[in-house]
């Protein structure tokens, strides 16, 4: 059962990943350059992407050790460029017959993968194996996207992360450049607001050690 308290929200941090997209697919020109889209309070002052809690639910497990409770979180892109996801592709026909990938749209529920982190453990996060797609989507800058992860992850005192890339970083990871790695997080202790076990015997001085 779940204990319904009061509404959280997260925290993110900065950093990327290798960018994958369609054989064939184009894309619009990019540009260089980014910056806040609105300003925020709390937590989240400055934070130019973020995740946050939207609600918790049930569906059938899809993978081995899942539970059938999950927790829908909402990622936000909270800059004035665009942001590289892993989620599945929109292809869509131009006005010359060819193929473009279509922007993520804003609030659309998505399969993405995600990380794991043992809160207060200082370890890098780690690969979570259940779900996402091997292909990338945009999400413009304003916008968000909602997806769900296993309420157990969290129950076993794991914060996630959702890499993504800069718009412009595109070309620079896909032909092997310098590559930065950015992360936004949810902490497990954002969701003892909302499910009570979550995050047990976690210590809450832990929580702030990720927030760099």
């Amino acid at each position: 059962m779940f204990l319904l308290t009061r509404t959280a929200c997260t925290v993110v941090a900065l950093a990327a990943t290798t960018m994958a997209l369609l054989p064939g697919v184009t894309q619009e020109p990019k540009k260089v350059g980014c910056a806040i889209l609105k300003d925020l309070i709390g937590e989240r002052a400055g934070l130019a992407q973020f995740i946050t809690f939207e609600r918790l639910g049930s569906r059938e497990p899809r993978y081995e050790g899942e539970s059938a409770e999950r927790v829908w979180l909402r990622f936000h892109n909270n800059s004035t460029c665009g942001v590289w996801i892993n989620a599945p592709a929109r292809i869509e026909a131009d006005e010359d017959g060819g193929l473009v990938q279509a922007p993520l749209e804003d609030g659309r529920e998505i399969a993405t993968r995600i990380e794991i982190q043992r809160q207060g453990s200082g370890l890098s996060p780690a690969p979570y194996h259940g779900g996402g797609s091997n292909t990338y989507g945009l999400l413009p800058g304003g916008r968000s996207v909602v997806f769900s992860v296993p309420l157990n992850l969290f129950l076993e005192g794991n914060n996630i992360a959702v890499r993504f890339d800069y718009e412009w970083e595109r070309a620079r990871t896909l032909y092997g450049g310098e590559r930065l790695v950015h992360r936004a997080f949810f902490f497990c202790r954002d969701l003892s607001y909302e499910v009570e076990g979550v995050c047990a015997g976690v210590a809450p001085s832990d929580s702030h050690d990720e927030k760099k």
